[in-house]
């Protein structure tokens, strides 16, 4: 898959409908937070689980502060 983690978060935060436009999103593939700039396909390819997926967590963060709520907290599955 060729698209940018930068391409892939910005499509999601049109998606989410309860995300604030003061509210960051970080995409994190087991501990790493990946570049904006790397490609989906390669991190599959790097942290893809045993069963084929890419497990996934997306935060929110307030940008001015505030915390992270339980609502902002999910997790995506992918599978190539």
């Amino acid at each position: 898959m060729d698209t940018k983690v930068g391409e892939f978060v910005s499509t999601l935060r049109k998606c989410l409908e309860n995300i604030s436009s003061d509210e960051s999103l970080f995409l994190f593939f087991g501990p790493s937070l990946p570049n904006s700039t790397d490609l989906i396909g390669d991190i599959y390819k790097k942290h893809k689980h045993e069963d084929g997926f890419l497990y996934a967590v997306i935060s929110g963060e307030n940008t001015f502060g505030g915390g992270i709520s339980e609502r902002d907290i999910m997790i995506l599955i992918f599978g190539f």
